[in-house]
């Protein structure tokens, strides 16, 4: 069985010329490797800097891995844990 880890595209908008005023938000798209979320990226954040006017220069991005399903596991783990526990 192949496991299969779809990227995320980040984009920080600098909303501000001092960046005090920063928004962070993750693209409702998922990628099916880095590369594509790259090429992705360079389309998008044109639109992107049209639509929230601004310069493209003052969007930066990332292209992430989503976490690995041990992560998951984890985490419903210590939820379980927790209601048992009464936290």
């Amino acid at each position: 069985m192949e496991l299969f880890v779809p990227f995320m595209l980040f984009v920080l908008k600098i909303v501000d010329e001092q960046p005090v005023h920063v928004v962070l938000e993750r693209q409702a798209i998922l990628f099916e490797s880095q590369e594509e979320c790259f090429a992705a990226a360079d389309a998008m954040l044109d639109e992107i800097a049209r639509e929230a006017h601004m310069e493209r220069d003052d969007l930066r991005h990332w292209c992430l891995p989503m976490p690995d399903p041990s992560e998951f596991e984890q985490l419903i783990e210590r939820r379980d844990t927790a209601k048992r526990e009464g936290k």
